[in-house]
């Protein structure tokens, strides 16, 4: 019985850290922030904290699937160890890094671009 206890414990340890792993969690402060206009123009931004921690917030509870979308992306912006390409009229993250991609839902999308100050015409 102990011997029987000992090892659910030990597979229930290891199963934790396996699943624990798959998931990437951002980390801020978000640097390196910039805007790519549609004339290929490049300005970097200046994000509050507030805005930060929100961005991060919304990379780490949406779903990102593997694969990159061929989506384009005029925001670009590093967290602690990744770059995170944006793109505001589909609202899609696409991790660089780790080869995975997120499309924000509509309500999520229209936050985001508002802390970036996007607008339709950008």
């Amino acid at each position: 019985m102990k011997r029987l206890l000992s090892i659910l414990i030990v597979l229930l340890l290891c199963f934790s850290v396996f699943t624990g792993c798959s998931n990437v969690k951002y980390k801020g402060p978000l640097t390196c922030v910039s805007h790519v206009r549609v004339d290929g123009v490049t300005a970097l931004i200046d994000l509050t904290e507030d805005a930060q921690a929100e961005i991060i917030s919304a990379l780490n509870s949406g779903e990102w699937v593997d694969g990159v979308t061929n989506c384009g992306h005029d925001y670009e912006f590093t967290t602690k160890n990744e770059t995170i390409r944006y793109h505001s009229e589909c609202g899609t993250f696409i991790d660089v890094t780790n080869g995975q991609a997120m499309e924000l839902s509509d309500e999520d999308r229209m936050s985001i671009n508002s802390l970036l100050g996007a607008t339709e015409t950008d």
